[in-house]
């Protein structure tokens, strides 16, 4: 017989130590994805961008639709309307039915070039259900647009980077709008999650909103207005109806209020993580992480801010449960 020597597999724990900061130094950009992952879930963005771990490209390969096809494809749908001649769709003056058949002669197509499986026996259905979704959520859309008074939209519009108190920002805004006065508004669509962005912007923390914010001020001199579009729901959220007119108002219920506010409040936050990460500290808020497991030493375990504390929803979702340690109750 042969003794084969074995290690325990580590167990779960809060807080992750290194003798110092010296690897876990700032990158030269920054995106909004990557500035989450550093306030709510800093072990994923050390893993990510400082181990340069990455899911295997297998992963990503699905027959069944999911929810990142759909909010992609009518994502695109709204690239082409934006982006089609006047003369043939003009989203300021369309009425529905046009809107609608003008909708459907461009989804064939578009399922062969980006959502093939759909064309699937068997996924037909989904397709089409998807397609009159679109079509709906689209009108409310240019709807609430509309009644704002915009004059100009433009889609996944990419800003260029930025100097910030982190190094370098960067982002990409799926909707960029803008009125007869000059107004700008930033608009982000999400296929669902209606009550998780209520709640952003109930706590003032709509911070994928006030990263687009804060690129576009550095770019045009003053901070837009800011707003979610539930694809799914066909909802318009946002802190107040001063610009949409027409949107669901989600009163914060903090003297905080509007994207630069949001803001000031992150940079507070990302300065206190910065803290512990140069200290060599780094806190693993994967599901089953004790947040009462604070270790000896741990500089500011708990945000200057309370509400910028990291939930069981930023828990949900770790794409690298394998090596952030073993639940004793598992």
């Amino acid at each position: 017989f042969t003794t084969v020597s074995y290690r325990s597999l580590p167990q779960l724990r809060r807080w992750w130590k290194l003798p110092s900061g010296r690897h876990l130094a700032g990158r030269d950009l920054e995106s909004f994805s990557s500035l989450e992952k550093f306030i709510y879930s800093p072990y994923a963005w050390v893993l990510q961008h400082k181990a340069h771990l990455r899911a295997g490209p297998l992963s990503n390969l699905r027959l069944q639709p999911d929810s990142k096809l759909k909010g992609t494809l009518l994502h695109r749908l709204l690239d082409l309307v934006l982006a089609a001649p006047t003369a043939e769709i003009d989203w300021r003056t369309a009425i529905q039915p046009l809107l609608s058949s003008w909708l459907e002669g461009r989804w064939q197509t578009l399922l062969e070039q980006e959502g093939a499986n759909l064309l699937l026996p068997g996924r037909i259905a989904d397709g089409a259900a998807l397609l009159e979704s679109g079509k709906a959520a689209l009108w409310e859309l240019f709807q609430q647009m509309r009644a704002a008074g915009v004059t100009t939209a433009a889609s996944n519009v990419a800003l260029p980077a930025t100097p910030f108190f982190g190094g370098n920002l960067g982002g990409i805004v799926d909707l960029v709008v803008e009125s007869e006065s000059a107004r700008a508004g930033v608009i982000d669509l999400k296929l669902g999650g209606r009550e998780t962005r209520e709640k952003e912007l109930a706590d003032n923390r709509q911070l994928q909103l006030a990263v687009y914010g804060y690129l576009l001020a550095r770019q045009r001199g003053g901070w837009p207005e800011g707003a979610f579009f539930i694809l799914g729901s066909r909802r318009m959220l946002a802190q107040t109806n001063r610009y949409l007119l027409n949107a669901r108002v989600v009163a914060p219920g903090t003297s905080s209020i509007g994207l630069q506010s949001c803001w000031s409040d992150f940079e507070r936050v990302w300065h206190w993580r910065r803290r512990q990460l140069d200290a060599g500290w780094i806190e693993v808020t994967a599901e089953g992480a004790d947040p009462e497991d604070r270790a000896p030493g741990v500089p500011e375990p708990v945000p200057p801010l309370p509400l910028w504390q990291a939930t069981e929803e930023h828990a949900k979702y770790n794409a690298f449960d394998a090596l952030t340690g073993w639940r004793t109750d598992a």
